[in-house]
């Protein structure tokens, strides 16, 4: 079960909720997947869910669209707190009721992919929803219902603006991700010298003032061995990269676009 999923009830039949990010936030309302006995709920990649949307079994495309959530879900709650001044709480119901709409009415089924990422897509979609959400509950609050959430828009810096904030924000999530994976390689094939170099060089920014030289003589290696293991490091986790973009990626044109800008990279 991934970490931003929940079990069901006990004694309920086996589901899933989207919820919180682990120990960050408490859960959300409803359930956006119910696992369908009999019906194959494969792992599957968010191209594939974006295409499992127009699947004909219900149980396929609430699978997809947990799919695609997941990947989606932390920064869209990031740029809703930003821009919106929200509660990590109020945020998360947000998003979560935005995806629940999202994928009963069908919304993604308006994208284009020749005209832009899915995550930007994502987002234009998630601010017309806030702001029609914010309407609904406006009127509720009027009529006595709860009190609604405020979308004044609330900047975080002046020289930045919170929808690059949501793009750094999915930057951030998919290099953490690669930078696990990479570490898991290099540890299972006994190359941890290889991964503190790197950590050090590209993460830490200890490159900057450090010669490969230096590098080595802390590490009990020599220059050549240094230049040798770093090459390897990066040509791994590159790699690992592209492998996982391909995964995050809705469409052909959205890991073309993320490679180049990413990864200076031009699939072939």
């Amino acid at each position: 079960m991934p970490p931003w999923a929940r079990a069901s009830r006990a004694g309920a039949p086996p589901s899933v909720v989207l919820g919180p990010p682990p120990a960050a936030l408490r859960a959300p309302r409803g359930a956006l997947l119910d696992y369908t006995e009999g019906v194959s709920l494969f792992p599957i990649t968010p191209q594939q869910a974006f295409d499992a949307l127009h699947s004909q079994q219900e149980a396929v495309r609430r699978r997809a669209g947990e799919v695609i959530a997941g990947v989606y879900r932390a920064p869209l709650i990031a740029y809703a707190r930003l821009r919106w001044s929200m509660s990590a709480e109020d945020a998360a119901d947000l998003v979560h009721d935005f995806f629940v709409h999202a994928f009963e009415q069908g919304t993604f089924a308006a994208y284009v992919a020749q005209q832009a990422r899915f995550r930007t897509f994502l987002r234009v979609c998630f601010n017309r929803f806030a702001v029609s959400d914010e309407r609904k509950r406006t009127s509720q609050k009027r009529g006595g219902g709860e009190d609604a959430v405020s979308l004044d828009v609330v900047g975080p810096a002046a020289d930045t603006s919170v929808e690059d904030l949501y793009e750094r924000e999915w930057r951030r999530q998919f290099f953490t991700d690669v930078m696990e994976r990479f570490e898991h390689h290099c540890r299972a094939k006994k190359k941890d010298e290889h991964f503190e170099l790197f950590r050090r060089y590209y993460v830490d920014g200890e490159g900057e003032q450090m010669s490969y030289a230096a590098a080595g003589a802390d590490l009990g290696i020599d220059e050549i061995t240094v230049t040798n293991r770093l090459a390897y490091a990066r040509g791994a986790f590159r790699k690992l990269a592209l492998a996982r973009l391909r995964e995050l990626s809705v469409s052909a044109a959205d890991f073309e676009r993320d490679a180049a800008d990413l990864l200076n990279v031009q699939p072939s």
